[in-house]
């Protein structure tokens, strides 16, 4: 239970210093009375919106599942025989393909509602 919570803290502490330290790229002022905020995402509509989402979590996806699974097989290597740290391992693999396949799963679906409802671009 602590590390869940030293995780969670690690993870909002770290998502505070990146806002914190981003926030010049994406507030500009114009003048004393006039701040203007840039659209990071560059998405104008709601379709363009979900395909800058599912275009970022595919990127970190590809890159992310690989190192899972290393880790993973890291862990099966290293386990020395102990059942419980192949358990582990085996699990790390199989988790990472899991949301690996849940990710091409809705991007499909995604494509799939798309040409349902007619949206050709």
């Amino acid at each position: 239970m602590k590390r869940l919570f030293l995780i969670i803290l690690l993870f909002v502490g770290l998502l505070i210093v990146v806002s914190y330290l981003g926030m010049p790229y994406f507030v500009k002022a114009d003048a004393i009375d006039t701040v203007t905020l840039q659209n990071p995402i560059k998405a104008e509509t709601f379709q363009g919106l979900i395909n800058a989402l599912l275009d970022f979590i595919w990127k970190i996806a590809l890159v992310a599942t690989p190192v899972m699974i290393v880790i993973g097989g890291i862990i099966m290597v290293v386990s020395a025989g102990n059942p419980e740290q192949v358990k582990t391992g085996k699990n790390t693999v199989i988790w990472a393909l899991a949301g690996f396949a849940l990710i091409i799963l809705a991007r499909g679906l995604f494509d799939f509602i798309k040409m349902v409802i007619g949206i050709t671009k």
